[in-house]
């Protein structure tokens, strides 16, 4: 039924609310039976004589209502169910709001557009892990609900299947599962480096490591990058005057900013961290992501890099799965300071996560992604053409450049005054810098609908072109 064109109620409520109560109405009606489909968002805005972002927020306060759902490419449907329960309920609160002296609210509360988030997109992953999941608790009903108390060695075969990279695969014997990367990073940090000690950072860099230096008591060190990767004459100079026990890096594809280390740079910091006694952490996890890895840094320096990955932006960052391979002789020790800082690793997820790689599923779903993202690609291209930002089409965000007349924080502010959340690059400083770049990080990949998405780009592409003039703020 896409050429439904509703009647909207005079009323002081806002056009979007008008246009969510009419969609129900329709709904509890039959007007719009269940499984029907809605018209596309750019239609009815046409046909209603009202803007896109008026559309948009009405069908998302509809899926609010669990009236709507949505299939990426496909459109948007009435779900099947029984929708007097939404009417139900909302009559049923009139009484309360009575009780308490007012009346019930105009405006419903609603959830902003999450685009400072980067994990894997929905391509149908529930379907896929659900006979997984349902095969392990009957064969391992026992070890799913009970500590685990021995790690099977197809975790750690895993691991060093799914970081298998630029030529190099880890050793098995040398790996151990983790909840994530974000605690492999912590587990990482604690393990080479006591309290006090200084670790080396690129600026800017991922936010999550900046902030777990501080809460285990270590201390980051900016140091300075360009467009191979972490300069060598600045972290020879770091390494020289403050003698910091590690550094952390993203080589294969760096967070925020998407540089990609040269082969010949990654050479450079491999000869000056050995030099100095310094050890490497390698985040990989967007790496997962690429098809075209150059060598990692554990592969030129295999006795003094930590490297790890996960599933979390690649297959479905609510599986908590990752991995670590470490050096020689680290691996007991970064184990257990994984434990201390994260707890057991729950068998659930963790088994999980290594019959998805080693079945092959993950790479089937990771294949998904990548083609998913392409996608969204395409509508970033389309609506912020002629904006400068770095990018690339298997990733899950862009770094973009402001113009002129925006910077950062204002930019990122404007963005949630109009119920969008991005990343200033004030997230990204290890360290209170002076320095700025101009720069938001935008991702791509955790909204469901690529059309909510295009309705998020369009809105920041009017924002970017008017300026901050048209960007009206109250004291």
């Amino acid at each position: 039924m896409t050429d439904w064109v509703p009647k909207l109620h005079e009323s002081r409520q806002p056009i979007y609310l008008r246009l969510a109560d009419a969609i129900e109405e329709a709904i509890i009606s039959e007007e719009l039976p269940p499984g029907s489909k809605l018209p596309p968002q750019r239609n009815l805005a046409f046909d209603l004589g009202v803007t896109l972002g008026t559309v948009t927020r009405a069908y998302q306060t509809a899926r609010e209502r669990g009236l709507l759902t949505g299939e990426v490419g496909r459109g948007t449907f009435v779900r099947n169910g029984e929708f007097q329960d939404s009417a139900h309920l909302k009559a049923s609160s009139e009484p309360i709001f009575a009780m308490l002296g007012r009346e019930r609210p105009d405006t419903p509360q609603t959830r902003p557009m999450i685009l400072s988030s980067t994990s894997a997109p929905s391509v149908g992953q529930t379907e896929l892990l659900t006979p997984i999941m349902e095969r392990i608790l009957a064969k391992d009903e026992h070890r799913a609900i009970d500590y685990v108390r021995r790690l099977p060695r197809s975790w750690s075969d895993a691991g060093a299947q799914w970081m298998t990279t630029g030529g190099w695969t880890p050793n098995p014997s040398s790996t151990f599962a983790t909840q994530g990367a974000d605690p492999a990073i912590l587990a990482a940090m604690a393990t080479v480096a006591a309290p006090g000690e200084r670790i080396v950072m690129e600026t800017p860099t991922y936010k999550c490591a900046a902030q777990a230096i501080g809460l285990i008591g270590r201390i980051p060190i900016a140091s300075q990058s360009d467009g191979e990767g972490l300069r060598p004459d600045d972290f020879e100079r770091l390494c020289a005057r403050q003698h910091p026990r590690a550094v952390f890096l993203m080589p294969a594809a760096h967070n925020p900013t998407h540089v990609r280390m040269t082969e010949a740079r990654r050479h450079e910091i491999v000869d000056i961290a050995r030099r100095h006694n310094v050890w490497i952490i390698e985040d990989n996890v967007y790496g997962s992501l690429l098809t075209d890895n150059l060598p990692p840094l554990a592969a030129l320096a295999p006795e003094r890099t930590f490297h790890l990955s996960s599933l979390s932006k690649a297959v479905a960052a609510g599986l908590r799965v990752g991995w670590m391979s470490c050096p020689p002789g680290q691996a007991p020790r970064a184990a257990s300071a994984h434990k201390l800082l994260a707890g057991p690793k729950p068998f659930l997820l963790a088994q999980l996560g290594a019959e998805l790689v080693l079945s092959g599923i993950a790479n089937d779903i990771r294949d998904r992604v990548r083609a998913e993202l392409a996608a969204r690609h395409e509508l970033v291209g389309r609506h912020l053409n002629g904006f400068e930002f770095a990018s690339n089409p298997h990733l899950p965000f862009i770094w973009l450049k402001m113009p002129e007349q925006w910077s950062s924080a204002s930019f990122v502010k404007a963005a949630e005054a109009h119920g969008i959340r991005i990343d200033g690059e004030d997230e990204y400083k290890p360290v209170r810098s002076e320095t700025q770049l101009h720069r938001v990080r935008i991702g791509i990949s955790a909204i469901t609908e690529r059309e909510t998405l295009e309705q998020g780009l369009s809105l920041l592409a009017g924002l970017l072109q008017h300026g901050a003039a048209a960007y009206e703020t109250f004291a």
